[in-house]
């Protein structure tokens, strides 16, 4: 019974952290950051789990940040012209 716990909780811990560092690689590829590694062939600890999603919402936010300063200066520049004219 206990082995069939542990083994169910290691294919669940692996399933998250498949699906997570495929949203952190996506993510890195978007801003060129370098993903949140973890050591393949080991199950991740819960801390490692918790880590990676801080790094997920910390480069959402960096996202946010890089779409807005883009919207930004778009409409600076379009001022900019308007103000030319």
């Amino acid at each position: 019974m206990c082995v069939e716990m542990m083994t169910k909780e290691k294919r669940e811990r692996l399933e998250q952290m498949k699906s997570r560092m495929n949203v952190d690689q996506q993510l890195c590829d978007a801003l060129n950051a370098i993903p949140y590694y973890i050591p393949t062939g080991c199950v991740p600890t819960d801390q490692q789990l918790d880590e990676l999603d801080k790094h997920i919402r910390d480069l959402e936010v960096e996202q946010v940040l890089v779409l807005h300063c883009d919207d930004y200066l778009v409409i600076q520049s379009q001022l900019s012209h308007l103000v030319d004219r």
